[in-house]
């Protein structure tokens, strides 16, 4: 199974609003969904998300900066392949301005307005509560079609901080 992440940098002022990304190419083109891909062969989870967020949205945070969620499983029984573990954080604190890259748009939403219609469709069972700061791991299951959800499964989770060393061992002890 594939590791991955994804980052949502939030803000809080004028309305609270998170920044999604339109994917332009790849997997989930035509979808928006936070910023993040692939953890690199013997790089740290976190330092995986800073490069992401860096390369696909253009904007500069730290490994301290980031807030871990938790992280979800996917499964998609019809391509196997497609699985993924992925990390998820927050991020209030950045450099730089949100600007298109070649595999993504930035787009900001107000919480209340995210374009579910136009994410995958887990989005909404987990997404609201990973933006209303709940740590927690789920496994989630694709049907056949891998585009609906056909099973959703949530641990809550009450140990992680932003620390790389917390989040490090919240990682393991989830891996197991």
């Amino acid at each position: 199974m594939q590791t991955a992440t994804l980052c949502f940098p939030i803000r809080r002022l004028p309305a609270p609003a998170v920044l999604l990304g339109l994917k332009r190419r790849g997997f989930g083109q035509q979808k928006f969904t936070g910023f993040g891909g692939k953890v690199e062969r013997g790089e740290p989870v976190v330092a995986a998300a800073v490069r992401e967020l860096a390369e696909e949205a253009r904007i500069h945070t730290t490994p301290a900066a980031l807030a871990p969620i938790g992280q979800i499983r996917f499964h998609f029984p019809a391509q196997p392949a497609w699985g993924q573990s992925v990390w998820l954080f927050l991020v209030e604190q950045w450099r730089g301005l949100p600007a298109s890259s070649t595999e993504m748009t930035p787009v900001w939403f107000p919480f209340d307005g995210l374009p579910y219609q136009r994410m995958w469709d887990d989005a909404a069972h987990w997404l609201p509560k990973a933006l209303q700061g709940a740590q927690f791991t789920a496994t989630i299951t694709f049907a056949a079609d891998n585009e609906t959800v056909r099973e959703v499964v949530f641990h809550v989770e009450t140990n992680l901080d932003a620390s790389p060393t917390s989040f490090s061992s919240f990682a393991e002890s989830a891996a197991a």
